[in-house]
């Protein structure tokens, strides 16, 4: 299923960023603004603004992939060589230590 993604521009960097969020929540809007202050480009889609049905397959296909509970912000980093990486909410620190 194809989800349209806001894209947010930024500096170079070695890897992909895609982070789930909703519309209602600070630790998303944290997030939000942690990649902007770092300039690292990101994709980004506010998951309860999706109709029911694709909110909930989108759900269980990310809890399905990484093997966890999906908790919102939800960041999914792709390095080229293909490995990927995953953070439930927005804990700066580990973000930091992935990011930068």
């Amino acid at each position: 299923m194809a989800y349209e993604f806001t894209r947010f521009e930024g500096r170079d960097v070695p890897y992909k960023v895609t982070v789930y969020g909703l519309s209602t929540c600070g630790f998303c809007r944290r997030a939000v603004e942690f990649l902007k202050e770092h300039e690292i480009p990101f994709d980004y889609l506010e998951v309860d603004l999706l109709p029911r049905e694709e909110r909930l397959s989108l759900k269980a296909s990310l809890a399905n992939e990484f093997e966890v509970r999906v908790g919102f912000p939800f960041l999914v980093v792709e390095w080229p060589e293909g490995r990927r990486e995953f953070r439930v909410g927005f804990i700066r620190a580990d973000w930091e230590d992935l990011l930068l």
